[in-house]
């Protein structure tokens, strides 16, 4: 269940009813209507996954549009859907774990791709798409596991780890109007970024430590073995200290 108060967008979620074979996108307006967004979305797929909604806009997964995928951009004010294609280099889409933002009516989205290997062995790169000129533009390069972005429309933030590593990743940004990539911290077992706020649990060294970021230099909000991360809303993190 999602709720986004600022669209008339109440919420969007996947299920299957009566009117869906697979998984469906479901939309529940503020007046309790609810409609098979799926229904009327000209993307064939074998099922529509994981919506996020946001300023007026939701865009989801469709699996099985064709061996690679791609995405679904719903507008909710013109009721119109558009389809995000996949990058030529791509074998494979990140079904979970995008983000996008709006600025004056535009789209920015960021997803993760496959653009080489299988199982274990995948390299996966981030990648944006923008609604103003259909352009999708390849951010990350490093023969890596770079996956789930998360933006809040100054900077870009995500994951990355060697292929084949399991445990412990790298937290990388950059602003969105592009620069320099930076590392934020190394080590990183759990992280979000929502509301621009960052936290995360780091356990590169001896003590694991939940830290937290707001536009500035890292805060540490608990230490040791029993400290845990659950996330971040409205510029609050919320976690466990012993």
């Amino acid at each position: 269940y999602w709720r986004d108060w600022s669209s008339d967008v109440c919420s969007s979620d996947l299920g299957r009813d009566n009117d869906c074979v697979q998984a469906c996108i479901y939309e529940w307006t503020a007046d309790g209507t609810r409609r098979n967004l799926s229904l009327a979305d000209p993307v064939v797929g074998t099922s529509d996954q994981y919506p996020l909604a946001r300023g007026g806009f939701v865009i989801w997964t469709n699996v099985g549009d064709g061996p690679v995928g791609s995405y679904t951009l719903f507008d909710a004010t013109a009721r119109t859907y558009r389809r995000i294609a996949p990058p030529a280099i791509a074998s494979l889409v990140g079904n979970t774990d995008y983000d996008f933002f709006v600025r004056d009516g535009a789209v920015t989205f960021y997803f993760w791709a496959t653009v080489a290997g299988s199982g274990m062995q995948s390299v996966f790169d981030v990648f944006r798409w923008t609604s103003v000129d259909d352009l999708t533009t390849r951010i990350t390069d490093e023969a890596g596991r770079s996956v789930y972005p998360a933006s809040d429309g100054t900077d870009v933030i995500w994951q990355y780890s060697p292929v084949g590593q399991i445990d412990g990743y790298a937290l990388r940004t950059r602003p969105v109007t592009g620069g320099t990539t930076t590392t934020l911290a190394s080590g990183v077992q759990r992280w979000r970024f929502v509301d621009r706020t960052l936290a995360y649990r780091e356990a590169s060294g001896t003590t694991p430590t939940v830290q937290a970021r707001y536009q500035g230099s890292p805060v540490t909000l608990a230490t040791g073995a029993a400290s845990d991360l659950y996330g971040t809303r409205g510029g609050v993190a919320l976690y466990r200290d012993g």
